[in-house]
């Protein structure tokens, strides 16, 4: 602020960060009020935003999740957010595969299960602000998970079944009616994903509010650092006999040897003995 003419109003804040809806070449001041009102300030959430100031629509954040989720090559199935939508208006990736609208055409839902994501969710999905369901479950995702959400007004988010590190954001679950969170009052970061160290069939808690089938966060001990995972590879900790999977190695032996189930193997040693002890019990009275 030494530049600063006398008389001139100042705002110390800005030699650390640029407020909300503002902008400064590096920053920090002196920073300019991003053009168009409150639109424009709820489009530039952050403090210290340098360059240039945001102005997404939703084709461009489509674009963007796209380049972000292929980094392994196209996704599996219908493909026609090759181009993100480019040189369309905005109603327009309504069309595309996975998206829904409202009648007013904003993008309220985008469910790309199981379509070969490979990458990372990125920031931008932040700029959906009528986006209420996610489903990117069953894809290769990485990376973490974007705080970002918190500014959607999401409602149902399922990362399951990926490769994403981290912790929930803890601001994401404090949101109300995501995945049933909030309920009488209570919150739960596994209601959007079961943390790393645990596991459940739909790889968050569910059930209750939300009317989906019961499922919770059990402990894992296999050692992987993913949350949102519906499979473990080992449910009793190091130095335990896993005795049910001791059981399924043997039925599976059994099934194996004599290509029968093993269900039809014991109940044909179950009659056999009931055979023996009746034959052992008339040898008895005979004597």
């Amino acid at each position: 602020f030494d530049a600063v003419p006398p008389g001139v109003e100042r705002n110390y804040c800005d030699s650390i960060a640029c407020p909300a809806g503002s902008v400064a070449a590096e920053g920090v001041y002196p920073c300019e009020p991003c053009p168009g009102g409150e639109a424009a300030r709820l489009m530039n959430r952050y403090l210290g935003q340098s360059g240039k100031c945001s102005d997404y629509g939703q084709r461009d954040v489509l674009r963007i999740f796209y380049e972000a989720t292929t980094k392994s090559g196209p996704w599996e199935g219908t493909n026609d957010w090759a181009d993100g939508g480019e040189g369309a208006s905005d109603d327009d990736v309504c069309n595309l595969s996975g998206v829904g609208c409202d009648g007013r055409g904003h993008v309220v839902s985008i469910d790309l299960r199981g379509r070969g994501l490979t990458g990372r969710l990125p920031d931008e999905l932040g700029f959906l602000p009528f986006l209420e369901s996610l489903d990117v479950s069953d894809n290769g995702l990485m990376g973490y998970l974007p705080s970002d959400l918190v500014w959607t007004s999401i409602e149902r988010l399922d990362v399951s079944g990926n490769m994403i590190r981290g912790a929930v954001p803890p601001l994401l679950c404090m949101e109300d009616e995501l995945n049933g969170n909030g309920a009488g009052g209570v919150y739960s970061c596994d209601r959007v994903a079961c943390p790393a160290g645990t596991y459940g069939t739909r790889g968050r808690r569910s059930g209750g509010a939300d009317g989906e089938d019961p499922s919770d966060c059990r402990p894992c001990y296999d050692g992987s650092p993913y949350l949102g995972r519906k499979e473990c590879g080992r449910t009793v900790p190091p130095g335990s006999v896993d005795w049910k999977g001791k059981a399924g190695e043997a039925r599976d032996y059994v099934e194996r040897r004599t290509g029968r189930s093993a269900g039809a193997v014991l109940a044909v040693f179950a009659c056999m003995l009931a055979i023996l002890a009746l034959a052992f019990r008339c040898a008895g009275r005979g004597g």
